[in-house]
Parts: structure tokens; sequence; C-alpha cells
């Protein structure tokens, strides 16, 4: 067969081995995009809220154990060490091989004060038995360890061996051997200076102020607040010293998989909500015996966790839908094999075989020609995955498995042939009232099954558990299983629809003909009606097709526009500053680049409150100038919303709430903020300046000193209003320039271009673009194969045209004829369910992951969508034209004579 037609063969088996590729593949990359998700989550953190960190009060007790320390270090440490290692290995996986030996560090509660300077410089002392691994000695020597520290046995030592890092030792203008006195147990040598080690920045984040000392400025002069390290032996010479001990776990993410990464989430709560003994009450007063760990990697892991199901959800969405198509390709695929073996297997009949027989002889075919490539396409995707290190899964196994299973049942339900060869070359027959019936009751089912599904996942949505949420995790697989079962389903509702419908213009279509001079427009409206070909596989795919790329189109737009929106919320402006060291003059400066129109600076105080009748809240307190903020701010996301008075005149204070802080006293209006009566004139739009937590409130900063009149906020933020046209990165640069590179300058398209660059973004978008082109070319290719089944009784009537004198293009009008009827309507009919489909999906499925705030609505961007329409019908009508251009051409004799013989 394949040496005299291997067309149908071919065909099957090259579907075959890339649907069973890509059904393997698809889970295999949800994996890798999971686990990936989940470590850029986890990595993204800084070390101070990823690590799992405790602090207690008091120094480590002393005491011998196993630990890979010098023997005199091991001596003071061991025993703490050695039951950080325990604690460790208690935890098991997957949340223990994520984690990194124990790192700690203690120092002294108070600090002591040291000559130099004004006079007001202030020292603390260090302790960590591994010091000199997180630091690179620069001159000088480590301190060695003192015999006795004053305080502790009595005895008192000339002096004490400390080291500095180098920039503090600058700034202190301490050289090393020099000795300075000091106001704690003895004078002070500075033996030796380091820098931090390469890698270790992770360590130095936990432990502030000892490569850079504080330095700040008041009216008495400079303060250096700094900390220098002592010989970690030193530790059993500090028990009964006042100080406090900072334990961490690092975290590692770079292993996690978000498949364990649920159990991870449960082990941590647990981990954090219990305290774990570092030694008993024997071992020592005024130690270290307990310690309580906190993290806040929880709560971005179970972010992540709700990212992963919303992206799958997504997949699930994009993917159904070809399925279906790629469904009927094999079908039609299959009945191309069929009919290349229709005349043998009516001789088969025609010498007694049974019918049992000649299904077998199909089934056989759709092992060899498509469960066989199938299984090798499986394999060798499988295969690089499990190389790559990609663990199987039962999705990826059994997808496969039923790619490779549907030619054999195709094949195996194909009718078999008649005794003889004249029902293959008459075609179809007309469909009997029997098969009639069953059709309207198949149709009945769709409909009522895609009414219940939608039902089902409406319901659930409304029960709050939307697909990607955290309720739907807490409800099961099932919401999952529906979002990802409706597109399908609707689609198929759209192809009963327009099956039913194309017949009734075309019979009008076909009485208006009948009574004029087109010949081909007659027959073919004729044909069309007698013997549609555009069937149920060719309006299936279009429609499936069209309302696929409808809908992705309208999702993109949707996600893209929710992701626009939160740019500019938390921006609130034209261009942010956060997390700034910032002076009047500071501001000015940016008053004065070009292109700006409008500063306003924005000072915090933390710990305020906010209280109502019944509710209390904490907040972070903003204060800036009304007038300045109006004119800088983002008039479609305001900090000040249209309408609220900052400045009014009263005996209360007006002032603006975050939307958190506004739910959390449940609306409220009338309200004291730091016991001072207030009134909330509205709430705000925008999100606070970054570092600015979701709970604050916003006034006139002359009422500053009334709130706070023993406090100074912190001028740390601004917005900024640009001139229209003006180029926002330029001045964004101009302005970090001004304010430092440790401030964070950001504008609502940078804020845009990195939620858009996000790993979940990235793969939607990825997902959506592939399955419109996808099944763009499964339509095309629909529409082919729909093309080469009718060919035959086409080709008898061209012959016959031809033979009575039709021109040419005969031949082409009668192409015409079988589909564009059919197409007409699928194109309709696709495009109501792709702009439909996308409001029921946006409201059951949680998106907000990907936009960085609140799910999406659903909005039509007129270029996307035109341009997913466009595409999908120029990629089809291309790949139609291919099909009529390699259209087989044969004699009209031959034809006619053929047709005369059968």
């Amino acid at each position: 067969m394949l040496r005299t037609r291997p067309g149908g063969p071919l065909l099957v088996a090259a579907l075959c081995l890339v649907l069973a590729g890509i059904a393997a593949g698809v889970p295999a990359a949800l994996a890798v995009l999971g686990d990936r998700t989940v470590r850029d989550a986890a990595d993204s953190l800084s070390p101070g809220v990823r690590d799992l960190e405790a602090t207690a009060a008091g120094f480590p007790i002393s005491g011998s154990g196993n630990a890979d320390l010098p023997d005199d270090v091991a001596a003071q440490w061991g025993q703490f060490d050695a039951a950080l290692e325990r604690i460790r290995d208690e935890i098991g996986a997957p949340l223990e091989p994520l984690l990194d030996r124990a790192q700690y560090v203690a120092r002294t509660q108070n600090t002591f004060g040291i000559e130099g300077g004004d006079e007001l410089n202030n020292l603390a002392l260090a302790v960590d038995p591994r010091y000199d691994d997180r630091a690179v000695l620069v001159d000088g020597a480590w301190p060695t360890a003192p015999e006795s520290l004053p305080g502790t046995q009595g005895l008192g030592i000339t002096s004490i061996e400390v080291a500095l890092s180098e920039r503090t030792a600058e700034e202190l203008e301490w050289g090393v051997g020099e000795v300075r006195g000091a106001d704690g147990p003895a004078p002070m040598v500075l033996s030796g200076t380091f820098e931090a080690a390469p890698g270790s920045d992770d360590y130095w984040y936990h432990v502030p102020s000892v490569l850079t000392p504080r330095i700040w400025i008041d009216d008495a002069g400079r303060h250096v607040d700094a900390t220098a390290f002592l010989n970690p032996v030193a530790l059993g010479m500090l028990q009964g010293w006042q100080g406090t001990t900072n334990v961490w776990y690092p975290l590692s993410a770079d292993e996690m998989a978000a498949a364990d990464a649920p159990e991870v989430v449960r082990q941590l709560r647990t981990f954090t909500a219990n305290a774990h003994p570092v030694a008993s009450q024997s071992a020592g007063l005024g130690g270290v015996l307990t310690l309580n760990f906190r993290t806040t990697t929880t709560a971005t892991i179970e972010s992540a966790l709700a990212t992963t199901r919303a992206m799958a959800a997504v997949v699930a969405i994009t993917a159904s839908a070809p399925a279906g198509v790629a469904v009927a390709v094999l079908a039609l695929a299959c009945r191309i094999v069929a009919r290349d073996r229709r005349s043998a297997l009516a001789l088969l009949a025609a010498r007694g075989a049974s019918g049992t027989e000649i299904r077998s002889t199909l089934a056989l075919h759709g092992v060899v020609y498509g469960a066989a490539p199938a299984l090798v396409g499986a394999a060798v995707v499988l295969g690089v995955g499990f190389a790559a290190g990609i663990p199987l899964t039962v999705v990826g196994i059994a997808g496969p498995l039923v790619v490779a299973a549907l030619p054999v049942a195709l094949l195996w339900f194909t009718p078999p042939p008649p005794a003889g060869l004249r029902e293959e070359m008459n075609g179809d027959a007309a469909s009997s009232p029997v098969q009639r019936r069953l059709r309207v009751a198949l149709e009945a089912v769709i409909v009522v099954v895609t009414l219940l599904v939608t039902g089902a996942l409406a319901s659930s949505a409304i029960g709050g558990a939307r697909v990607g949420s955290a309720g739907a995790r807490a409800a099961g697989a099932g919401a999952d299983l529906l979002v990802a079962a409706v597109p399908l389903l609707w689609a198929l509702v759209g192809c009963i629809v327009a099956l039913r419908l194309y017949p009734l213009p075309l019979r009008a279509l076909f009485a208006r003909l009948a009574r004029g001079p087109s010949l081909v427009g007659f027959l073919g409206a004729a044909r069309t009606l007698r013997e549609p070909a555009a069937g149920v596989a060719p309006v299936l795919a279009l429609v499936i097709g069209l309302s696929s790329a409808v809908t992705s189109g309208v999702l993109l737009g949707s996600i893209q526009h929710g992701i626009d929106a939160t740019a500019r919320a938390e921006v609130g402006a034209d261009l942010q500053v956060a997390r700034a060291d910032l002076t009047p003059s500071i501001l000015d400066e940016v008053r004065d680049i070009e292109g700006v129109e409008a500063v306003a600076g924005i000072a915090s105080a933390p710990g305020g409150y906010v209280r109502a009748v019944r509710d209390l809240t904490v907040v972070t307190m903003l204060f800036a100038d009304p007038a300045e903020v109006l004119s800088a701010q983002d008039p479609g996301y305001p900090l000040i919303p249209s309408g609220a008075d900052l400045a009014a005149e009263g005996t209360t204070i007006p002032a603006v709430l975050s939307e958190r802080a506004a739910e959390s006293i449940d609306g409220a209006t009338e309200v004291t903020i730091e016991g001072a009566p207030s009134t909330i004139e509205g709430v705000a739009a925008a999100s606070a300046p970054q570092g600015i937590g979701p709970n604050w409130v916003l006034v006139d900063e002359a009422r500053e000193d009334r709130l706070i009149p023993q406090r100074t906020p912190a001028l740390t933020a601004a917005i900024v209003a640009l001139a229209p046209g003006v180029d926002s990165s330029a001045v964004a640069a101009a302005v970090r320039g001004i304010v430092g590179d440790t401030a964070d300058v950001t504008t609502p398209a940078q804020r845009a271009a990195e939620l858009s660059s996000s790993t979940g973004v990235l793969a939607i978008r990825v997902a959506l673009i592939a399955s419109t082109v996808g099944v763009a070319l499964l339509g095309a290719l629909t529409v082919m194969l729909t093309l080469a089944l009718g060919a035959r009784g086409r080709d008898r009537l061209v012959a016959l045209l031809r033979v009575l004198g039709a021109p040419p293009r005969a031949a082409r009008g009668l192409v015409a004829w079988e589909l564009w009827p059919g197409v007409v309507a699928a194109i309709v009919v696709g495009t109501g369910v792709g702009l439909a489909l996308p409001a029921l999906l946006l409201w059951a499925v949680d998106l907000s992951a990907f936009t960085g705030a609140t799910s999406p609505g659903y909005h039509l961007d007129p270029l996307l969508l035109a341009g997913a329409i466009l595409g999908f019908i120029a990629v089809t009508a291309g790949f139609t034209l291919i099909a009529l251009a390699l259209s087989r051409r044969v004699r009209a004799a031959s034809l006619l004579r053929t047709s005369q013989e059968g």
C-alpha cells in the first residue's frame, strides 16, 4: 500500500507521530515551567525574608560537640552547631535538601563607646565560628582569643583584639595595630581589616552594620555605630553577657520542584510554628535554649503555585480545542486509508470474509501506520525529557497511549465495504431516518452536557473556587477539568448551529439560481445541499479554529490590559522614586530636569493606627503636599481620588486610605488617626510607593505635627509627572543620577515589561499563539482532506461537464461551492463563540497571578483581535489554495469510462 498509495498511511503516521510527541511534551513542559515559576519566585526574595531565620536573646551556651571546626573553636561552639544540624536533619524531605547548613552570629546587645571622631563612636562585638570563611583578610591578622574578659571570671586584661571591615576602619580612622580606649571591658586593638569574601553577599545581608557602619548626624555631631569581630573562642568568656544570637538556614530553591512545593509549604508552616530546642535548662542560665524561626517564603511559594495552576488551566483551555480538531483530522486521514483499501477489502468480503475479519484488517493498518509511530514519537520525547531530569507524569504517559489507540479505534469502527464497487462510485447515500434520529440525539446530548459543564463551572466560580485560586485547590481538580472541556464543548455547539443553519439561506439561494443562467452555481448549490462536503469535520475545524483565534486574541488583550493597569496603579504617576534618601533640595534638582512637569515628595512614618468604631488597623502614615500630589499623580490611578480635599480646614483631619486599609475598617469614614478625629475622603486607586506595605493612610503634610509631634517622617519617595512626548527612560536615568543607584526609579512601561517577562505570562502567550497557529494549520489540513475525499464525485461531474462543453473554470466553481457555504457559517459562528467564551473563562479562571493584582476583566484590543482573525483566515486560505492547485486532474474520458465500468 505504501508503494501504490502512500498518501493516506504517511499522513496518519505523521499525525500520530506529532500528536503523540505533543501529548508527551506538553505535560513535561508544564512541569519545567512550574518548577521555574516556583524557583524564580523564591529566588526573587531577599535573603532576609527567604531564609528561615530566628533571633534569640543571649549567647549560645558553650560546649563541645561534633562540628567541622578547629578543635579550640569546636570546644566552644560544637554543641550549638550540632544541635542546629540535628534540627535540620529532622525536617525531612522535600524541605531538608533545600536548606543549607545553619549560619549564625552572636553579638553584644550593648555597644561600647570608643575614642576618636567626635567621641560619638560606638562599637558592638560579634562572634561567629566561621567568620573567616565569610571574609577575606585585607591587612593585619585575625584576632587572637583573649584569656578572659572582665565581668566573666573577675580577671582583667590589658586589651581585646578585634577585626573590622576595611570600610568601617576608614570611617573610624582606625589603623591596624592601634589601641583605642573604650568604655567597655578593656581597650581595643585593631588586629586586622577584612572585606566580604566572594559569594558571601547573602550572609552579610543577615549581619548588618559590619561591612558598612551606620552613620548619622545630629546636633551633637557625627555618630558611627559599628560592629567588630572577636575571635570565636571568646564565646566561652561571653557567657552571662547580654547579647543577641541570629540563626538562619539559607533556603535554596534551585532544586525545588513544583510537585513538591505544597509539601514544602506544609513543612515550612510546621517548622515555623514550633520552638526548636538547642540546649537544656541544665546547660546554663542566660543562654539560648530554644529558637523560633520565621520566613515569608511560604506565602511566596503559595502565590507561585497559584501562578502554576492558572498557567496549567490556560494551557488546558488552549489545548482542548486543537485536540478536537486533531481528532477530526485523524478521522479524515483514516477515512482516506480505508477508502484506498476499499477495493481489496470488498474483494475479501466477496470471497466470504466476515465483518470482524475485515475490521481487524483495517485495525491492523491503524496499528502499523498509527500506533507504532505514536509510540515512537512519545518514546523519543519522554526519553529526551528523562535524560534532562524531567520526571515522568501520568498525563505524559496516558496522552500518547490515547493517541496511539485512536487510529486503531477509528479504523476498527469504519463500516465494512459492500460486496461490489458501484456503491463506492456512487458516493455517499442519503442518511436514513435512523441516522437522522441518532444525529438529533447526539446533538441534544452535546448541548445538554455543555450547559451542565458551564453551570458547574459557574457554580464553582460563585462559590469562590475559581480555577487557579486557593479555593479551587481545596476543591480538587474538578474545576480544572471543567474549564478545559468548556472551549471544545462550546465549539461543538457552534458546529451544530452552523450545520443546522447554513442550509436555510442556501435553499433560498438554490431556488433563485434555478431560475438564473449560471449552470455552475446551480449545480454547486444542488450538490452542496444533496451531498455537503462541508460536513462535521471541516465545519468543526473552522469553528474551533476561529473561536480559538478570537479567544486567544481576547485573552491576550485582557491579560496585557490588566498588566498595564497594574503597572500604572503601582507607579501612580509617569515616574516613581522609592527607597531613596531624599531632601527638599534633591527634589528641586529633579524638578529642574528637562521634561519634568511636577514632583511630589512623599514622607512616611510606620506604626500608626486608624481606629473605627469596632475596628483597628495598623498603617504606615504618608505625608505629602496635596497640591503637588494632584499635579504629579496619574489621573487614571490617583493617590488622591477626585473630590477628596486633604487641605480642607476643620476640626477633623481629611485623609485617604489604601484599599486594604479601607477593607480592614469595613469602609468606615469617621475614624481616628493616632487618636485625632479624621474623615476618610476616599480610597486611593494607586498603590503606595515601593517599600511601603498595603496598609497606609495619606494626609496633608501640614497635619504632621498634629499626628506625630515627637517623630519626623522619612522622605523616601516621590512621584513625578512628565511632559507629553518625553522619553521616560531618559528622564529616569537622569533622576537616578541625582537620587543614587540604590534608589528604585520606576516607570509604568518598565513595570509592565517586568510583569510581561515573567515565566507564567510568557508561557501562556506562547501557548495561546501556538494554539492559534496550530489550529489554523489543522483547519487547513481538514479542508484539504475533505476536498480529497470528495474528489472522485467532483471529478466525475467535472468530466461530464467538459464533455458537454463547460469551460475549465467550472471545476474551480464547483470546489468553491463545496466549501464556501459551510466556511461562511463557520466563520460567523466561530467568531461569535470566540467573543463570548472569554467572558466565561475570565470569570471562572483566576488570572491575577499574571497581572500582579486582581484578575483581568474582559477587554477587546481591536488590533490584536483583528490580527488573530485575519492570521487564522490567511493561513487557512493559503493552505486551501495549495490544495486546489495540487488537486488531481484526470482526463474526462478516463473518468467517464471508470464510472460506466463501475
